[in-house]
């Protein structure tokens, strides 16, 4: 890669990374550097996977580049876990040359450990439990409303509504 274009994707990595929050991390890869084990050229919010700027690709981009050049294709979205435990929602996207070869990779791995985990939890909360075939059965019961008096609020956002309309056939 290019002085020119590792620049723009260090801007472009560091603006992803400030969108998304610290638990994005965005790293870019030299494919043209001549030591693949030390590839990264740019880094943000490290902590996620716990690399750093001249660590190498991982071993799911080393899949990729052993397929063979040509034939090398963006992988997006799939899951990964890091060492230490955490869930990662990845996208591993080829940066390629004017002749299609590919000379860089921006990947981009967020975090969501605690995502799927309140997800579980969320599940246990409102599920009805029981078996699906149980659940669809008695999936929704309507209750009657009470017949009372309409509270004034929203006596009062009807009556502002029908002034709001008799406002704009004025017009």
């Amino acid at each position: 890669m290019t002085p020119a274009q590792i620049e723009f994707y260090k801007r472009l990595a560091h603006g992803l990374a400030l969108q998304f929050g610290p638990n994005c991390e965005v790293v870019v890869h030299d494919l043209e550097t001549e030591d693949v084990d030390h590839s990264i050229v740019v880094i943000e919010n490290g902590h996620v996977s716990g690399r750093k700027l001249g660590d190498g690709p991982s071993h799911i981009v080393l899949e990729s580049m052993h397929e063979g050049t040509a034939d090398v294709h963006d992988r997006e979205p799939y899951l990964t876990k890091t060492t230490d435990g955490k869930l990662l929602k990845s996208s591993t996207i080829f940066i390629r040359n004017d002749e299609g070869k590919p000379v860089g990779i921006l990947g981009i791995n967020f975090d969501i450990t605690l995502m799927k985990a309140f997800e579980r939890s969320l599940g246990a909360f409102t599920g009805t439990g029981g078996t699906h075939d149980q659940r669809r059965a008695h999936s929704c019961h309507w209750l009657p409303r009470p017949s009372r008096r309409l509270p004034h609020f929203q006596v009062e956002r009807a009556r502002l509504r029908v002034l709001w309309h008799l406002q704009v056939q004025l017009l």
